[in-house]
């Protein structure tokens, strides 16, 4: 029984953490919509991992650390690109949106 309270407190202490940023799905989905605007190429993520997110202070969205390789099909051939670096997330018209990189 107690084994199972601090397991209830645990997952509730970490749930509150998130802060209401973006999930994994949600980062991917905001990064292939971005890549996609500037060169015009939909890719496709390989091993993308989404470190911590952090609500940016005075500022609009969450921080988020992102690393993996970015797939970039071009006329049949592929080129891929290490992603790696944080990426500014904010919910813009009710989906994740790219606003920022630092």
């Amino acid at each position: 029984m107690k084994k199972m309270i601090v397991s209830i407190a645990l997952t509730a202490t970490i749930a509150g953490c998130s802060g209401g940023g973006p999930g994994k799905s949600d980062v991917e989905q905001a990064l292939a919509n971005h890549f996609e605007q500037g060169a015009g190429i939909r890719p496709t993520f390989e091993g993308l991992e989404v470190g911590a997110c952090a609500k940016v202070q005075g500022g609009p969205g969450h921080a988020c650390s992102v690393s993996g390789r970015a797939a970039f099909n071009m006329g049949g051939r592929t080129q891929r690109e290490t992603l790696t670096g944080t990426f500014v997330f904010d919910q813009v018209g009710g989906r994740w949106t790219v606003v920022g990189a630092q």
